[in-house]
């Protein structure tokens, strides 16, 4: 699982764990617990929007910017990253950040606009592969200067 899961998960938990209690103080019958469970529906309206907010990030930009990373449409990411996409995106499977699939695949425009735009080079992958690792064993040589020179080990 990507790391940018965790706040969805954190959030989503944290709404139903507020949801369930205003719900609780609800049916209790006395009217100061209705009032709690009323102040109660504030965090869970909050923490609903974040997570909704948090969905938007992942599926409409990040996810999208990884793809479209890893094939070469650096117009496409141009786009997203000017949209609040993440530079450090992690891929619908989650395997690889947007920076390791344009080294995978070779696209080296899209190395360096993600490098501008601030991805982290020392990123690792479940086998813990870096984008280096990425280009070097697929004899991208252009793209592991770059990747060097950007301080990449």
């Amino acid at each position: 699982m990507a790391p940018e899961f965790l706040g969805f998960f954190v959030a989503i938990g944290l709404g139903a764990a507020c949801l369930a209690l205003a719900t609780i103080a609800l049916l209790s019958g006395r009217s100061r617990r209705r009032l709690w469970a009323l102040v109660g529906l504030i965090p869970t309206a909050a923490l609903t929007l974040l997570a909704f907010v948090h969905l938007r990030q992942e599926f409409i930009l990040n996810e999208p910017m990884a793809t479209a990373a890893h094939q070469g449409r650096i117009e496409t990411v141009r786009t997203l990253l000017d949209r609040g996409a993440s530079p450090n995106s992690w891929g619908v499977d989650g395997a690889q950040t947007a920076l390791m699939g344009a080294c995978a695949a070779g696209h080296i425009q899209v190395v360096q606009l993600l490098i501008e735009r601030g991805a982290d080079v020392y990123l690792s992958d479940g086998p813990r592969r870096t984008a280096l690792a990425y280009a070097r064993e697929l004899g991208h040589k252009d793209i592991e200067q770059v990747l060097i020179q950007a301080g990449a080990r």
